[in-house]
Order: structure tokens, then sequence, then C-alpha cells
């Protein structure tokens, strides 16, 4: 038995995505009920499972990344593809985007995300997501291939630290420091506006939750006879475009912020995650990784 369900993509440049869903009524072969239920060959199918676009459905469990399509389904077992054209059609190993290796240690390892480089996957595909990214080229980084899992999230738009595990144990040790709060961020960013003060706190709620995020001021310039300003953030919850709301309701949009500034600039969202403190899991030693500001593409901006 085979579901099509297509969807139309939203927006002015519309995608036409869609979603395949095919159901075994008997024990099957995961590619071949693909390539029955698809307008896709068997080659482009197997290319898109190794993008992260075919899920295996567990029902009400979490769904499974199906790399690859030898395996026979059980009957009554569930496959949903989604597919994105303009995503799939990029190369696997498409480098127009390239993250920086800052760290490595064994069990995980630290990087530097740049912008427009997803922090995390979506039902789409993974592939241009910096875990997948990481592990599609592991054995040429590290002389021997090696799992990837996402610990932390950073929106596309901005750029800085982020630690990547290499093995289960790991990955649950540095999630429950994250979830402890014992894993410290600290982020740069320059806005427009100067603060009235040089030390604030922004407690406003997001999405009705609570959310707090800590303010210091570093500089302020002109830029386009207008002023802008460095400031130094903190925070404590990790609500979705906290500190892009936080700073844009005290009149201080973050320059290059389309959603909470102006949505008509052509510079690059100014935010980035600097700072990285936690305790290391392997060998219980206090890390504190610290960019210098050439390894930043932020907009120099000079004390007055």
């Amino acid at each position: 038995m085979i579901e099509h369900k297509n969807f139309q993509g939203a927006g002015n440049a519309a995608v036409d995505t869609q979603h395949f869903q095919v159901i075994a009524e008997h024990d099957s072969n995961a590619l071949d009920l693909l390539a029955e239920a698809t307008p896709f060959s068997k080659a482009q199918l197997k290319d898109f499972a190794q993008k992260g676009a075919i899920w295996l459905n567990h029902g009400g469990k979490k769904a499974e990344v199906i790399r690859r399509l030898k395996r026979t389904l059980k009957s009554h077992q569930k496959i949903d593809f989604y597919y994105n054209p303009r995503l799939l059609a990029q190369a696997l190993l498409c480098d127009n985007i390239q993250a920086r290796l800052v760290a490595d240690y064994g069990a995980y390892s630290l990087w530097f995300k740049p912008r427009g480089m997803l922090s995390q996957s979506s039902k789409y595909g993974d592939f241009q997501s910096l875990p997948r990214w990481v592990e599609l080229r592991s054995a040429n980084l590290f002389g021997t291939a090696r799992p990837c899992w996402q610990i932390h999230r950073l929106d596309r738009a901005t750029e800085g630290l982020m630690l990547i595990a290499h093995n289960k144990k790991t990955a649950a040790q540095l999630t429950q420091l994250f979830e402890e709060k014992r894993i410290h961020k600290t982020y740069l960013a320059n806005v427009w506006g100067t603060p009235q003060v040089p030390k604030w706190s922004n407690h406003q709620p997001i999405d009705g939750k609570s959310a707090c995020s800590h303010f210091i001021w570093q500089a302020s310039a002109i830029l386009n006879q207008s002023p802008i300003s460095r400031i130094q953030i903190t925070i404590e919850t990790g609500r979705t475009h906290q500190i892009r709301k936080h700073l844009s309701a005290d009149g201080l949009p973050i320059i290059g912020d389309r959603l909470y500034g102006d949505p008509q600039t052509t510079v690059d969202l100014q935010l980035s995650a600097y700072r990285l403190q936690w305790l290391c899991p392997v060998d219980n030693i206090e890390r504190d990784i610290q960019l210098n500001e050439r390894d930043l593409t932020l907009i120099e901006v000079a004390e007055r």
C-alpha cells in the first residue's frame, strides 16, 4: 500500500516539496518499494537516503533516518520520504560553506560553525547540518570515520562555537551538562544604537516562557552616519531567537537582523557565539575556548 502526500512550499520563491509515504504490505525491500512509489531512479533514491531525506517511521516512537535502502521492511512498516528539490539537488559533499575544527578531544570535538550552515537537521535532509557535514568528512579530518551527535544549537544566521560528540556516552554527558547549565556560551553582537546603561538584563518572556539575557556594552562607533555598539551577551535560557528578540525589544536591533530589525538589510547577522566554557567529560578539566576578533566576521567597532 502506498500513500503519496504532496505539499506546496510557502513564500515568494515557492519550492514544490513532496511527502511520499510507503507502507509495506509484506516483507519488502525498501529501495524497491520507493522506486515503485516515486518518480525517481534507484540511484537518485540512494543519494537522497545519504542526504537524510528518507525516514523509517516507528509509529509513536522517534523516526529513524535510513542511509542504506537495501534493508528489508517488515509488514506494515512505514517509510517517509521528504523531497525538497532545491535542497536535494545540491551535492552531498558540497563545500560552499565550510566549518572549521577548533579542537579535537577524541570523544568529542569543538567546531566553528559559519553563518548559513545549519546546526541541526530537518526532515528534508541533514547533509548540510554541522554534525552530518563533519561525519561525512571525518575519515579525512581525523584519520578514521566518526559518528557525530548534535549537542546544542545555533541559528543558521549565527556563527560560532559548537560541540559535536562522537559516541553516545559522551553525547549524553555533554547534553546533561547543557541541561544542568554547566556549559556556558558567551556571544558578541553589533547593534544599531547606543545603550543607556553599560550593563542590563532583559527578563521578557518569549512565546509564553520565561527568558533571561544579560548584556554588557563594550564599545560604540558610527556606521553609515548611525551609531552602532558592540555588546557582550550571556543567557540563562535558550529560547528561539532569544538574543535577537530581547535586543530588538530594548531598542538595539542586531545589525543584519531581517526578522527583528531592518528587513531590507544586505548585511550578515552580526551575532557570534565566540566563547564556550565547560567541564570536559573525558578528563574532568575545565575548558575555556575564546575566539579572537580575527576569527569572527563581525564589523569592527572601535572604542569611543
